[in-house]
């Protein structure tokens, strides 16, 4: 099968919690097992992140599989614009009709409502063959708490209309897939529980006692603790919580701290301050840590006592197989998904029960063979959990909801024809729009939009070109890693380049495409070189940049010279140091001019791509692995090429 993941739940605000970490973690895991299915990613292009995910995905898959799509700005529900997110909408599901997978896999539906994150099912593309993750129905079955804003509310219905829809639902727990069927009309085969996994990071890890000792002590921590992490929502339930630490008789609970991680506002902590005041707790009680980075997290689990999870509604409960594959005795609440997690009875209490919670936790500190004892059954239990079993699962769903696969051999004949009929459905879904609410501007840009994204499916489906005439300026042939991987590439790409090399010895004889017409020797000279090219039948100029060719000022000299002739220009930086370095000035200026104005740029990892985005450029910036597949590495960078050149082309011509 082809099987297209939906990630812009890594893009979005999501990436920062845990629905960016479990759809990151199980389409790794999807390709980890190197089934026999073909993968492809989709992101968006308006989103942040694209680089980073491209990082992350670049040992599991080549960076051609890994497609995007563009939508107009402003879409997003709470511009109160509904037709242009529909809009949006279609232009998104016609990309994917073009791609053609057997399956799309959104992994974040309820996205969209403040950013300009689209997602659907069934507008265009077969509902049938789209799955939806289910993460939980907690603002749909409290709608009162959750959607008592009006554009929340229409924008979390409709995406809730959208779940229905869904041919294929993974459900991270047991609780959330019956929930769902208890609450809906969603036939049962239709959802499967893949269940949940976490990182092998969280495990137990011993701390030097320096290093525990700078943690405990910027966080105000000066006892042992017991440990609570979540967000501020009402349904995590952190008032009883307070009040059951303070109900443990003082001979004990002195010798403790309660400590909440979580972003709170200065009037929830402040709120939870006074409740631990009204009951007895002094303020070095009760310590509030804020939001804390995956290494320190897993540090305060290994350091804690007990770790205390008293949810009111969870539609899985992460934190609690977080602590428990740490090694950390936990106990929780007796409600929804949380004893499928924690899998012993002994372990759990009524979370609306403050004498309950609080003799639970009493129960654990004061017996040692329990304490321990549940220590042990956290680790065993954490081993029914994986990535890689949700991973099996997913596809398992798949192969049996996908009974034929559709034949993605066809001829360019037959590619067009599907490509007309994508193209005649999206016109009659338009037709259906409020049109009158689009103005001339929106649908200008969504006709840019649609024909970037045609332009991506057109490339994607076909050969990179064999006529594209390229100049390469490099070290060449000189022995170093930089001349090497320009030799790499170079090798791979199906059309032969005319290489512009510097003066510098080589090891091996120049084939008859190597000009020689420049000099490391004189960093701000260029003039050679810029004849030369001039001179050469080329319409394309990459130059593979590295410090000590030649000043960053003469590169840009280079790159305005050659956009001011019509050709397009690629650069593919070693190294971005230099950039880093520069001083305030005119050069800054206008090697920042030079740069933006540049077709595209490649980078090797994404230190480079976020110095660049520091030095304000960031559109044009691919990241490019240099891999042990040369060919990949050049395909996806012919691609990129092709797909920059073809949208210049495009828009000149108006």
């Amino acid at each position: 099968m082809r099987i297209l993941i939906d990630l812009q739940g890594c893009q979005s605000g999501s990436r920062f919690g845990g629905i960016g970490r479990y759809s990151m973690s199980l389409a790794k895991a999807m390709l980890r097992l190197r089934s026999r299915h073909e993968f492809f990613l989709l992101l968006n292009s308006r989103l942040p992140n694209e680089n980073l995910i491209r990082a992350e995905f670049s040992d599991l898959m080549p960076q051609q599989n890994i497609l995007t799509f563009e939508v107009p700005p402003f879409v997003a529900a709470d511009n109160n614009l509904p037709a242009h997110t529909r809009m949006a909408e279609l232009i998104r599901e016609k990309r994917i009709a073009e791609i053609d997978p057997d399956v799309v896999h959104i992994a974040s539906l309820f996205e969209g409502a403040g950013e300009d994150v689209v997602t659907s099912v069934g507008m265009l593309f077969p509902a049938s063959r789209t799955a939806v993750t289910l993460y939980d129905l907690i603002p749909y079955l409290e709608q009162e708490t959750y959607l008592t804003n009006q554009m929340l509310s229409d924008h979390y219905l409709n995406k809730f209309e959208n779940l229905k829809r869904a041919g294929m639902i993974l459900s991270i727990s047991d609780f959330s897939r019956s929930e769902a069927l208890e609450n809906t009309d969603i036939p049962a085969d239709h959802i499967v529980n893949i269940s949940s996994a976490v990182d092998g990071q969280f495990a137990p890890a011993p701390m030097d006692e320096a290093s525990k000792l700078a943690l405990l002590g910027k966080s105000g921590i000066d006892k042992p603790f017991l440990l609570f992490t979540g967000s501020f929502d009402s349904r995590k339930n952190h008032d009883r919580l307070v009040e059951a630490f303070a109900k443990i008789p003082m001979a004990l609970r002195g010798k403790y701290q309660l400590v909440i991680i979580g972003k709170g506002t200065r009037d929830q902590l402040s709120r939870l301050r006074g409740l631990g005041k009204e009951h007895g707790l002094a303020e070095q009680d009760l310590v509030f840590v804020g939001h804390v980075s995956d290494t320190d997290l897993i540090a305060f689990y290994n350091l804690c006592a007990l770790f205390v999870f008293p949810s009111l509604r969870e539609g899985f409960g992460l934190p609690v197989l977080e602590a428990m594959s740490c090694g950390v005795p936990t106990i929780g609440s007796n409600r929804t998904s949380i004893p499928e997690v924690i899998g012993r009875a002994d372990a759990l209490f009524d979370p609306e029960d403050v004498n309950d919670m609080s003799a639970k936790i009493f129960a654990v500190l004061s017996n040692k063979t329990f304490h321990g004892d549940l220590a042990q059954h956290g680790l065993d239990r954490a081993k029914h959990f994986s990535w890689t079993l949700s991973a099996e699962r997913a596809l398992a769903f798949f192969e049996r909801k996908v009974e034929a696969p559709h034949n993605a051999g066809l001829t360019a004949g037959q590619q067009q024809d599907s490509a007309a009929a994508v193209y005649a459905n999206f016109l009659t879904a338009v037709s259906t729009l409020n049109t009158d609410t689009l103005d001339a501007e929106f649908l200008a840009s969504a006709a840019h939009v649609i024909a970037a994204n045609e332009m991506r499916a057109r490339i994607d489906r076909e050969h990179p070109p064999d006529n594209m005439r390229i100049g390469w300026v490099s070290d060449w042939n000189d022995g170093s890693e930089s001349a090497a991987c320009s030799g790499r590439i170079v090798a791979a790409l199906p059309v032969q380049p005319l290489i512009f090399a510097s003066r510098s010895t080589p090891k091996l004889a120049d084939d008859a495409n190597v000009i020689r017409c420049w000099s490391r020797t004189e960093t701000d000279n260029i003039a050679e070189l810029q004849s030369a090219l001039n001179d050469a039948a080329i319409d394309v100029v990459v130059v593979q940049y590295e410090t000590g060719m030649f000043k960053l000022s003469a590169l840009a000299q280079l790159a305005a010279h050659q956009k001011s002739v019509n050709r397009h220009v690629f650069i593919a930086f070693k190294s971005t140091t230099a950039i880093q370095s520069l001083a305030p000035g005119t050069d800054m200026l206008e090697i920042r001019r030079a740069l933006k104005s540049c077709d595209g740029i490649f980078v090797h990892n994404i230190r480079d791509a976020k110095i660049l985005e520091a030095f304000k450029v960031r559109k044009n910036v691919n990241f490019l692995p240099i891999a042990v597949d040369q060919a990949a590495a050049s395909g996806y960078m012919l691609q990129k090429m092709t797909f920059a050149i073809a949208c210049a082309e495009a828009w000149s011509d108006g």
